[in-house]
């Protein structure tokens, strides 16, 4: 007996419709991570929005939350966004009082950003959320396969640069 495709599997799971992913398009990764990600950023959209965040400022509040502070470069390529998306996603998050932004003293050009106590806290309630979106988005997979998934595509965001 042959075990069904990929795709079979994504048409007959709980909650998809059949033929939810067109079968032309089942083998296509580029296709599936784009759909992936439009499914979970649409969701992180309507959860961030709530306390006034975008995706981006998630991302720049998820980073300094682990570390002391960020160069705004650093930060920009470390998200994947060009220096002035970055400028302008740091003004934002400054005018609300949730990072604040020193010049650095060694070289006049760069900046150093910083979370603010605000900051510190309206992270975690946003990490919480962003957790609740992964679990929905990987509850029928395993705790093996979710595991898998995210190794999976963080090797491929390394190789790609």
């Amino acid at each position: 007996m042959n075990s069904p495709s990929p795709l079979e599997d994504l048409s007959v799971a709980p909650g998809l419709p059949p033929g939810a992913v067109p079968e032309v398009l089942g083998e296509c990764i580029g296709y599936l991570l784009g759909r992936s990600h439009a499914l979970i950023r649409s969701r992180a959209e309507l959860a961030f929005a709530e306390k006034g965040l975008s995706v981006k400022e998630y991302g720049v509040l998820c980073i300094l939350h682990t570390e002391e502070s960020s160069s705004q470069q650093a930060l920009a390529e470390r998200l994947g966004v060009d220096r002035t998306t970055m400028s302008s996603t740091v003004d934002g998050l400054v005018r609300r009082s949730l990072v604040r932004r020193t010049r650095n003293p060694r070289d006049r050009r760069a900046y150093r950003v910083w979370m603010t106590a605000e900051g510190y806290r309206t992270a975690e309630e946003i990490e919480e959320r962003a957790a609740a979106i992964d679990k929905e988005f990987t509850d029928r997979l395993s705790e093996d396969e979710a595991r898998r998934l995210k190794q999976l595509l963080g090797k491929l965001i390394a190789s790609w640069g």
